[in-house]
């Protein structure tokens, strides 16, 4: 467990790196994977369907590759 939460965090970090809004951008990625990254935390289990969506969402919306 735990990689779910380190690639939402890890996207989250990203966002406010390149300068993105913050909400506009979770926003997309919420409608685009169907979950809040922000609403993520460690013991949330892994799921592998969850990381495909997030992992191609993220590249797709704003071309950031999340690090498997």
């Amino acid at each position: 467990m735990g990689k779910l939460y380190d690639s939402c965090q890890y996207l989250i970090q990203a966002i406010e790196q390149r300068g993105l809004d913050p909400f506009k951008s979770r926003g997309a990625i919420a409608l685009e994977t169907g979950f809040l990254i922000s609403a993520i935390g460690p013991s949330d289990p892994d799921d592998p369907e969850r990381l495909r969506t997030l992992s191609e969402a993220s590249q797709r919306l704003f071309g950031i590759t999340i690090p498997v």
